[in-house]
């Protein structure tokens, strides 16, 4: 399988592919716990410095 990439043109063996797709799907649900933790921290933050 061959995919052309703005300038840059790399062919991908078949048994190769599946192992990027899984690692493009990794890197998404990284980059979302990421986030996710991110948020998590602004909120305990928020309210480790609110008094009551």
């Amino acid at each position: 399988m061959s995919n052309n990439f703005g300038n840059y043109y790399i062919e991908i063996d078949a048994d190769v592919l599946p192992f990027l797709k899984g690692m493009d799907k990794v890197q998404s649900t990284l980059d979302a716990l990421s986030a996710d933790s991110k948020n998590g921290s602004k909120a305990f933050d928020n309210l480790s410095s609110s008094r009551i």
